[in-house]
């Protein structure tokens, strides 16, 4: 079985062939990508695609896959979530991640590294060619709209203020003041300032074209 250690150099040959196969898929992937013109739509799409093949680069050629779990780090994840915005950010993260597996090619032991190198090639060459004919990046952002990224810090700052405004008894009793001294209209318009900003900020983040 793959898992045994003295089968270990077949069990990592057959996983690169299944790595080398879901690449030849990368180029059409791409090619679905460009057709996507709505910015939120786009990045529900994107994201699974380039945490895919980040996945792949972090799977190819790795024996540990034989021996438990492997995924991606959280920090990559996260970085993906929040900076895959546009075209020209998937079409770097399929080039860089292409660029990684063709680094990582053992030509002298894995039956698979020619069609493996050829795969990453046409990924790379796909996406140099996406590059120089793109001309949807008006469509994805425009100069008028804040990062994604920025409106989500605002959503969970707000998420926070409303967290806040809704237990400030809590609060005081936790600094050792009564729940009932503060001014109540005061604490009831904070609730309300509270819950138009999250309102507020929903709408922007999750409803804007």
């Amino acid at each position: 079985e793959f898992k045994d250690p003295e089968n270990r150099e077949e069990a990592v040959m057959c996983l690169n062939h299944m790595i080398t196969n879901a690449l030849g898929h990368a180029t059409k992937s791409l090619d679905y990508m460009n057709e996507l013109e709505h910015k939120w739509v786009f990045r529900f799409c994107a994201i699974p695609q380039v945490m895919a093949i980040a996945t792949l680069a972090t799977c190819y050629n790795n024996g540990k896959v034989f021996e438990g779990v492997v995924k991606i780090r959280r920090g990559k994840t996260a970085k993906i979530v929040t900076e895959l915005n546009s075209y020209e950010d998937l079409v770097s993260a399929f080039y860089n991640y292409a660029g990684d597996i063709a680094a990582a090619v053992e030509p002298a032991v894995d039956p698979n590294a020619k069609d493996t190198l050829q795969a990453c090639k046409d990924v790379q060459d796909k996406c140099v060619k996406m590059v120089k004919g793109a001309n949807k990046s008006g469509a994805l952002s425009s100069s008028n709209q804040s990062s994604f990224t920025s409106k989500l810090l605002l959503f969970m700052l707000s998420l926070g203020y409303a967290s806040y405004a809704f237990s400030l008894g809590g609060v005081r009793e936790s600094l050792g003041v009564s729940a009932d001294a503060g001014d109540s209209t005061i604490d009831f318009i904070q609730k309300i300032i509270a819950v138009l900003c999250v309102i507020g900020l929903s709408i922007i983040l999750f409803l804007q074209d």
